[in-house]
């Protein structure tokens, strides 16, 4: 059994703003309810992110990257843990994924045009591919969103359906000089309506993820400072919005993810952390309402190797076979601790050890392919 290198982080642009059992490498959205084109039920998941490693060397990787899961828990990386398309303007590079099934039950992927840390850069323009079944992505454009001096991050949508439209949210600097939420609306993402402030509490907001039409209710997750809150609203009209949940968070925690289990009355709130980063950390929920969570055991889940800020939907058994068959799953696997989850086994100096893993070398030697 040899290493083989597999594709981890670094400093958050959440600081430059001032806020600052073993387990086969399970190598490890908002929801958007509505009546739309019907398709077989939805019964796996599919995750998108970026890669970056700790040091910005190997295993980082500005693409846009798949995985699939059957429980949402442990994730499957696609195409080796390879980017499955990479822009192709603007700054070359993307973060901040997101994948969202529209009302014809196609697939469109949304992404931030930023290659890199340097968070001093401005875009007015979101990455966006269209895509069937996600085995192929067409349609590549730049969509712009605004006219300001400023960044576009982490723009998610979701079906406003009093409207007849998809909202497009995202975080920006506007004249009030710290980031909001904004809103723009669109029926193709080709084009856009004016921007809107769509949420602004008074304070630095970014990385918000819809849970629309939950018993009443329209939710909005966002991290506040160094932690994941949500607000909410019997509507989806911009700004009306109450923040009003417990902050959750394990170090300096950013970009929530939440979606509803497939199988139970379970929600799930993924963040991704930055102290230490490239670490993923989840909670569970049965009640929104309630506006508290409770932390998973990590040995419960296990997220893409060097996986940042993802993206969750769900997809039907034939998406799940076809991606698997499409884009292969790893020839290589990790063995993880069961009694102390952020550790994996790797070999060092002909030493067999269980450490935690943070380096591109330490990746290597946590990674391994069977008959080699």
């Amino acid at each position: 059994m040899s290493a083989t290198p597999c594709p981890g982080p670094q400093p958050s642009r959440r600081r430059f703003l001032g806020l600052a059992a073993a387990t086969p490498l399970a190598v490890s959205g908002a929801l958007a309810l509505g009546t739309g084109t019907a398709h077989a039920a939805d019964s796996a998941y599919a995750m998108c992110y970026f890669t970056e490693s700790t040091s910005l060397g190997e295993g980082t990787d500005y693409g846009l990257h798949l995985a699939v899961s059957t429980d949402s828990l442990n994730w499957t990386p696609l195409n080796q843990n390879n980017p499955v398309v990479t822009p192709t303007a603007g700054a070359l590079g993307l973060r901040d994924p997101f994948l969202m099934r529209k009302q014809d039950g196609t697939f469109v992927v949304l992404a931030t045009d930023l290659k890199g840390t340097d968070w001093s850069y401005n875009s007015q323009y979101i990455h966006v591919w269209d895509s069937t079944a996600l085995r192929t992505f067409t349609g590549y454009r730049r969509l712009k969103l605004h006219n300001m001096t400023t960044h576009s991050w982490a723009p998610e949508a979701f079906w406003d359906a009093g409207r007849g439209q998809y909202a497009v949210i995202y975080s920006s600097v506007n004249s009030s000089g710290h980031n909001v939420i904004m809103v723009n609306y669109t029926s193709d993402f080709v084009t856009a309506s004016a921007p809107q402030v769509f949420f602004d509490p008074g304070y630095d907001v970014i990385d918000g993820d819809m849970a629309v039409g939950v018993n009443g209710y329209n939710y909005l997750f966002f991290k506040k400072n160094q932690t994941l809150v949500a607000a909410r609203s019997t509507s989806l009209n911009p700004g009306s919005f109450t923040e009003f949940s417990t902050g959750v968070a394990h170090g300096g925690t950013e970009a929530p993810t939440v979606y509803k289990s497939l199988t139970s009355n379970t929600w799930y709130l993924w963040g991704d952390t930055y102290t230490p980063n490239g670490v993923f950390y989840a909670w569970r929920s049965t009640d929104l309402a309630s506006g508290t969570w409770t932390a998973l055991d990590q040995k419960t889940y296990t997220q893409p190797v060097n996986s940042k800020h993802c993206g969750i939907t769900t997809i039907t058994t034939a998406e799940y076979n076809n991606l698997i068959a499409t884009w292969g799953s790893p020839v290589w696997n990790r063995l993880k601790s069961y009694n102390y989850p952020a550790r994996y086994v790797r070999h060092s100096n002909y030493v067999l050890r269980i450490d935690p893993i943070s380096t591109a070398t330490e990746q290597q030697d946590a990674t391994f392919r069977v008959g080699y």
